[in-house]
C-alpha cells in the first residue's frame, strides 16, 4: 500500500486508502466486503466476498491451493464454503494455469530446484523474477 501511496502522491493524488486482513469486515458506501484469505506468491494476498443490494459476489484475485505454503497461510476454503451458503450471484476466480490438469508445485519444493541449478551451474546465471516472489525467498532464508 505504502507503494501505492508514493505513486499517487507522486502525481498529486490524494488517495483513500484502507488496509485490511482475513476476518475484516468493511462497509464502504453500498457495499459490504467480507475479506477471505487466499494463498498466494504474493504475501497476505485476499479474496473479498461483497453484498450489495443488488446481489452478492466473490472475487478471488489470483490464488493457489498450496497446502504447505511457506508462510502456513492457506486459502480458506472454509469462508468460502460459508459465505456461499449466504448465495453467491457473480464467482470471479483467477488462477494462473487452472486449465492444466494436476497440482501446482509447492512453494518449499522451488527453492530446493533452484539451489540444484546454482550448484550444477558451470557458467554464469542471470536472474529476474517478480516482486510479489519475495516468500520464496524469505523461505530459503529460514532453513
Amino acid at each position: 500500500m505504502a507503494l501505492i501511496e508514493a505513486k499517487l502522491k507522486e502525481h498529486k493524488i490524494r488517495p483513500f486508502t484502507l488496509g485490511v486482513k482475513e476476518g475484516d469486515v468493511e462497509d464502504l458506501g453500498p457495499f459490504e466486503c467480507e475479506f477471505i484469505a487466499v494463498n498466494h506468491s504474493i504475501p497476505d494476498a485476499l479474496a473479498v466476498y461483497i453484498t450489495t443490494s443488488g446481489g452478492t459476489l466473490l472475487h478471488t484475485g489470483d490464488f493457489k491451493m498450496d497446502q504447505i505454503p511457506l508462510d502456513g497461510r492457506i486459502t480458506d476454503l472454509r469462508s468460502f464454503a460459508r459465505v456461499s451458503e449466504k448465495g453467491v450471484d457473480l464467482f470471479l476466480v483467477d488462477s494462473t494455469n487452472a486449465e492444466v490438469p494436476g497440482f501446482t508445485t509447492p512453494e518449499r519444493n522451488i527453492a530446493p530446484a533452484i539451489e540444484r541449478v546454482f550448484h550444477q551451474a558451470q557458467r554464469r546465471i542471470i536472474v529476474a523474477c517478480f516482486s510479489s516472489h519475495s516468500p520464496r525467498s524469505a523461505g530459503h532464508r529460514r532453513r
